[in-house]
This record gives C-alpha cells, structure tokens and sequence, in this order.
C-alpha cells in the first residue's frame, strides 16, 4: 500500500471518527457554552467542524449537532442574537463569541430566565411554560397565596401538619411561615400551667376509654423547648382508680403507663405517688401554648371510686437551645373525679384551636369595587364528651377596630376544612344554621370562620378601611343546639371563645424575630445587662416599606417601641437600632424596606443598676411603618404578632 493511499485511508479514518464523535454529542445532552469551544474564527454558513458542533449543541432547540452551518443553524444563530442584544445577522463574529463564552446563553422560544418549559423564571418570576397562571391568590412565584396561604412557587408544599402559613405546625411545632422552629437557639424558660379544658374535678366515669383528666399548657419563653418527660404527682394509688395513662399531644399519643403498684412510683409513704412519662420529644415554640393532655382508661370495675388531686411537685422536664435541661412545676393544684356513675347525657365544650392564626396582618386585599378577599378569622375546636354530639346551630359576634363590620365584611363562612357549611351576610352578629356536624364521642372537631372581605378603600358601605382590625368570637351559650346520642338537647356552657384579630391591609409587611442575646456586665459588685433583639421585615410584592428610626423606650409608656419584660429591676432602659444595608437610600426619620425584599433591623438596649434587683429582659412592643414614606402622616403602629419577641431574663442588681 503506498504512503499517499495509507495517508488518504487514515484520514477517512479521523473524519469517520469525528462524524461518530459529532453523533453522540448531538444525540446525548447539549453542551453548556462552558462546556466547549467555539474556536476563535468566524462561524457562518459553510464553516464546519468542532466549534459549530459546540454552537449548535448550545443553542439547542431542535437544530441536530451535525458540525454544519447550514440555514437552519443561521436562523437559530440570528434568534440568539437578537435575544441577546447583538446584531441579528447569523455570522457568529468576535461579539458574538464574547458574549457566548461570558455564558449569557439563553434559549431561543422560551421566557427570560428560563432553561426549559418547567418551573419559574429566575429572573421575572413567571411560568417557564408561557403562560401566567399562578396558584390562587398568587400574582408572581414569590411569597405566599393570599387565599390558600400556600406557597406561590409549587401552591402545594407546607410543613408537616401546616394547612397554610399562618401559626405554628401542631405536630414538629415549627412556623407554617418559615419551617423554622421559632425561637430554636439561644437561653429559653418555660411556664406550666392548666387549659381550663377539662375544667378541673372532671368526671371520668366507669367505662371510660382514653378520657382526658388534664391538660398542661407548657408556654415557652426566650427559646424554643424541647420537652422530653412528664412526671405527674397524685396524693392517691391511681391504679385503684384507672388501669392505662396516657400522655398525648392532640390525638397523638406520646406515651403509655399501664397503671399498677410496680409501675406507679410511690414518691412519699402514703400520701405522694408519680405516675412517669417518658421516651417522647415534643418541641414547644418559643411564645406559643404547647398543649399535653394526661388521659385514662377506667375498667367497669374498679376497686377505688375518688377525687384525685395533681400536686405541685408535678413538673416536665425541657431543654432550651443551649442545651440547659431544667424542671418545671405548675403553681397550682388540679382534681379529677373518678365516678361509678355513668354519664346520662353528652356534653359539648368549644375552646381555640391550636391552628388557630395568631394576631397578624394579612396583606393582599383587593382595592378594586366588589372584589372580595376571602381571609380565614379563626379556628375553632368542639369536643364532645359521654356521647357523640351532633351540632345543628352555632352563633358567634364580630367587631371591627375602625368602621362597621357590615361595611369592612361581605359574608362569613363556617367551613370544615375547604368545605363550606355555612354563608351568612357579615353584620355584628352570625348564625350559622341548617348545619349537620357531627362530633365524636372524647373527639374532637375542628371548624373555621372565614370572611369575604370588602376591597380597601374611602371608609364606607362596601369597603374596608385600611388596618381595620376584624375579631370573631364564638358564642356558644345559649345559642348553639346540639343533641347527643340519645337525642338530649346538649348546652355548650363554655364562655366565648375569640379568635386572635387579623388586620386588613392592600398592603403591609410581614415581620419575624431572629435570635435574641441577653448578657451581663459586671463592675465591682454592680451588674448591668445589655440585649440584642433583631427583627426582620419582609416587604410585599409591589410595595416598598417604610419603618421609622425612632426607637422610645420609656418604661411602662404605651408609645414605647422597645420596653423591660419586668418593670422595676434596673435602671431605665436605653435602646438604638440599626438595619442591614440595602438599596435606595434612606431617609433621615425612617428606613426603605425594597418591594419584594427583606431587611433586618437589629434593637440594642443597655439597662444599668438602679431600681430592684432582679431578673429582666427586653422585647419588641411596636413597630411603626408605612406604604408611602411620608412622614406628615400617621404611620401604622403594629403591636400584633410580636407576642414572643422578647429575650431571655439575666440578673441586675440595684444601685
């Protein structure tokens, strides 16, 4: 074979190999601009080779990776570079090659921002599909739906045991918002103390399965707590009364004793006995009622028939975010009556529900005439005790902070879950009739008032004033009917139950509590504090906020911004606050938190001896903002939704 025919058959060779090369690149993924060259000489039709390979594989969108610069691959060439600012005339010269290999490739059929038909523009926020669908309530796929509480960006993902964004998950007990466990580092304290549901001497009849004898209310302070035993003292052998205890959260039962001599702890000789609980995590948010319930089984037949009183030294044992694990008692005793008789009839009792949303505002309300914004007021719990319980009646009462609630709410709504049961026209009063519900036997049901509210606007009929507060109360006396199994017309002779105020704005931030600091400094025998109290306030979608610079803190003064947790212990208090830059420049009476932008502002307070000696912290009382940044007029003086935001206590001595 001669050198010029061995020369020609390897070359053949090479370009089938380049060809094979060039197939898997145009079969498989395309090349990203970083992930291949595209040489350094001009490209237009006729060129050939490797580097138009690598242009076509990143200009994708249905042109084949062949190596050829032919009219099809001119006319995706000129697409690219009209969407990129450059002169569309299909030869791929030096300009264009610069902004190719800086990687600002975009991808010719599809909206700004995005690499394929799927998810979200990460630069305008819209549908990659095309459209400019977004869940309900949503305007972009940023923040929160206004009618759901569902996130914009999937309308489907919350927490575990979160229904929308607003309160805390009652099963990991972190925030609906964030996912975040609200208040998790840093020094914490706890309070325990009784819910007035079961009222105390309830009656737990022979019979009786998982009936609730008491429920703890474990409030946390400074940090999140993580409570990991119960210890609940009686001055009885309980198991001559009860034959299974039950610690639960809910309906979810933590742990279990089976009550006897060898499992109930006999504390002091004859008179204190303990009944231990242990083997669970329960975490409870900083600022936020955790709720324990302690239940029993009572046999047909039981040996002892008494009053049973919880003493003092009952107490749970929770860790904060540092790690400190400490005891906590309740103050108070509490009974429970283990009867012989059977229950006659079923009673109903209504309380809050745990899911109920905290005081806050809700943003979003439409200002366009006869547009309404549905905006969930409260959930509320109906326990049925001795009987299922069916409830044909339920009547409740609204007031407004500012107008008249017949102007600032269309209708309210009872719903169970999304299902609504109920329609009434908003006025003072609601009775919610014509209803079927039915509540188990020692079961709970959990029903929600909503509100279609009126758009924002010149106070009057039809319209809600902007910050018009909207409370509803659930009256149960004398005005809810239900029967029981038996049909016994069954009386709720709970007091009112309120649900927490929700605020009405077109729009108004969102404000949350980072992680607070409380040191000491000690001279000589003098001990003074200081406090770090950050917040974070989140701007809505299309409005800027502005908060004032001004921090007040006189003790004990309702125009207070930052104020003692406990009045008297040290001297005055003394506070200045800073935030995070951002863009814009801000004025010299209040800070600019960017439409859609979240900026944090950080409260420092020092609290010098004088006064008592004691314990104290600081929290945040108030917040004021505003929509247009003019000072001449009133600001919004938010004291809602800042129920723990507050930091731990250290010690101060006197002058």
């Amino acid at each position: 074979m001669s050198k010029l025919f061995k020369s020609k058959f390897l070359l053949g060779v090479m370009i089938v190999a380049v060809i094979a090369v060039v197939g898997v690149v145009s079969n498989g993924t395309q090349a990203a601009a970083s992930d291949c060259s595209t040489g350094t000489t001009t490209l237009r039709v006729g060129s050939r080779g490797a580097a138009v390979t690598c242009l076509q594989s990143s200009l994708d969108a249905g042109i084949a990776a062949d190596g050829v610069f032919g009219p099809l691959t001119k006319a995706r060439v000129m697409s690219w570079q009209a969407d990129n600012g450059l002169v569309a005339d299909g030869v791929f010269g030096p300009k264009s090659r610069a902004v190719f290999e800086a990687g600002t490739v975009v991808h010719p059929g599809l909206p700004a921002g995005c690499t394929s038909t799927s998810g979200y523009s990460a630069t305008t926020g819209m549908p990659c599909s095309g459209g400019t669908t977004f869940p309900a309530g949503c305007t972009s796929a940023t923040g929160f739906s206004t009618t759901t509480g569902l996130p914009c960006s999937t309308g489907t993902t919350l927490p575990a045991g979160c229904t929308s964004t607003a309160g805390y998950s009652p099963t990991t007990g972190v925030s609906c918002a964030t996912g975040a466990v609200v208040g998790a580092t840093g020094q914490g304290s706890a309070t325990l103390d009784y819910e007035p549901i079961p009222a105390a001497g309830v009656s737990i009849y022979t019979g009786a399965s998982k009936t609730a004898g008491v429920t703890f209310k474990v409030r946390a302070t400074g940090s999140a707590m993580t409570v990991s035993s119960l210890a609940l003292d009686v001055n009885d052998r309980i198991w001559l009364e009860a034959s299974n205890a039950y610690l639960m959260q809910g309906s979810t039962v933590l742990a279990t004793v089976p009550l006897s001599a060898s499992t109930v702890t006999e504390v002091t000789a004859g008179s204190l006995w303990r009944v231990m609980f242990s083997g669970f995590s329960v975490v409870a948010p900083a600022g936020v009622d955790t709720d324990l319930t302690v239940a029993f089984d009572r046999p047909t037949v039981t040996q002892n028939n008494n009053t049973v009183t919880i003493q003092t030294s009952t107490y749970i044992r929770a860790t904060d975010g540092t790690g400190f694990t400490t005891n906590v008692s309740p103050t108070t005793t509490r009974t429970m009556s283990f009867s012989a008789a059977a229950a006659s009839a079923g009673t109903l009792t209504t309380s809050l529900s745990a899911t109920s949303p905290l005081a806050q505002s809700v943003s979003g309300l439409s200002t366009t005439a006869s547009v309404l914004t549905p905006v969930k007021l409260m959930d509320f719990d109906l326990k049925g005790k001795n009987s299922a319980i069916t409830v044909t009646t339920l009547y409740g009462t609204a007031t407004a902070s500012t107008g008249t609630i017949a102007n600032e709410v269309a209708s309210f709504e009872l719903r169970d879950g999304s299902t609504v049961l109920s329609s009434v026209t908003g006025g003072a009063t609601a009775t919610f009739s014509s209803l079927n519900v039915q509540v188990p036997k020692d079961g709970t049901k959990t029903l929600s008032v909503w509100a279609q509210m009126n758009p924002i606007g010149t106070p009057g009929a039809g319209y809600t004033s902007s910050g018009a507060g909207i409370t509803f109360t659930v009256v149960p006396l004398a005005h809810s009917l239900a029967y029981d199994a038996n049909f016994n017309t069954v009386t709720d002779t709970t007091a009112s139950v309120a649900g927490n105020t929700q605020y009405m704005f077109q729009y108004a931030p969102s404000i949350t509590m980072g992680t607070t600091a409380a040191t000491t400094t000690t001279n000589g025998a003098s001990i003074a504090a200081d406090f770090t109290l950050p917040f974070t306030v989140t701007a809505p979608s299309g409005q800027a906020i502005y908060v004032n610079k001004t921090v007040s803190a006189t003790e004990g003064d309702a125009n207070v911004v930052v104020e003692k947790t406990v009045t008297g212990n040290g001297g005055t208090v003394a506070s200045s606050m800073v935030a995070s830059s951002t863009s814009g420049t801000d004025a010299t009476s209040y800070y600019i938190v960017p439409a859609g932008q979240s900026r944090t502002f950080t409260v420092y307070s020092h609290v010098p001896v004088g006064g008592s000696a004691g314990y104290t912290g600081t929290k945040l009382y108030k917040v004021y903002w505003d929509t247009d940044g003019d000072t001449a007029a009133a600001p919004v003086a938010q004291t809602w939704g800042l129920q723990n935001f507050n930091t731990a206590s250290v010690y101060v001595t006197a002058s």
